[in-house]
């Protein structure tokens, strides 16, 4: 099952997290928190993949947590979005340091609660962005540019160039031609192009 939300927080602020949890998803935001959706036995880091957001819950004791150190560690590889909401009045340190000083975060000392709506906000902004990044990332499936590969490559003179450069040459032209509205490769523009030495140029 996919989540919108991760929740990274200490066992020490599990009440406001259950609390916070129950809210989001009575909101319709689905929301992975560990200590009640991972079961016995089974990594952790698995549910982070699924995961489309991550919220840290930040405070004094989140703060020592190399665990979750390690978990906004691999969201900043997957190049997540990481949305800190601080229920304490203090800095990061280590490794939060590295990865959280630049981002904004929600204030919500010394009431919690009271920010619930905003961070819900927030989430649902992060998630429609999400999900915008995701359609224009999108291509059509293009059978012809696999079928035509060996034929494309017969028509350019490849000299000494690597077989990856080649590759890359193809996927730019089918791209390129994806782009136009077309499915596949224009084999009339590729001829064009060769011809103007295009392919030396690359």
């Amino acid at each position: 099952m996919a989540y919108d939300v991760f929740i990274s927080y200490s066992f020490d602020d599990q009440k406001i997290v259950e609390e916070l949890s129950a809210y989001l998803e009575q909101n319709g935001i689905r929301c992975f928190v560990p200590y009640k959706d991972i079961p016995q036995g089974k990594d952790w880091a698995s549910a982070i993949e699924n995961c489309k957001i991550m919220v840290y819950i930040h405070s004094e004791t989140a703060n020592e947590s190399e665990m979750i150190n390690n978990e906004i560690a691999l969201y900043s590889k997957y190049k997540r979005p990481i949305l800190p909401f601080k229920i304490s009045d203090i800095k990061y340190e280590g490794a939060k340091t590295f990865h959280l000083e630049t981002i904004n975060w929600i204030n919500a000392f010394p009431n919690p609660r009271k920010y619930f709506g905003k961070l819900r906000l927030n989430i649902q902004n992060l998630l429609k962005d999400n999900e915008n990044n995701e359609e224009k990332t999108e291509f059509k499936d293009d059978t012809t540019f696999t079928d035509n590969f060996d034929a494309l490559e017969l028509i350019i003179d490849r000299g000494d160039a690597p077989d990856e450069k080649i590759a890359d040459l193809l996927a730019d032209f089918s791209i390129l031609y994806r782009m136009h509205g077309g499915s596949g490769i224009n084999f009339e523009l590729i001829g064009s192009l060769t011809s103007k030495n295009a392919f030396y140029e690359y």
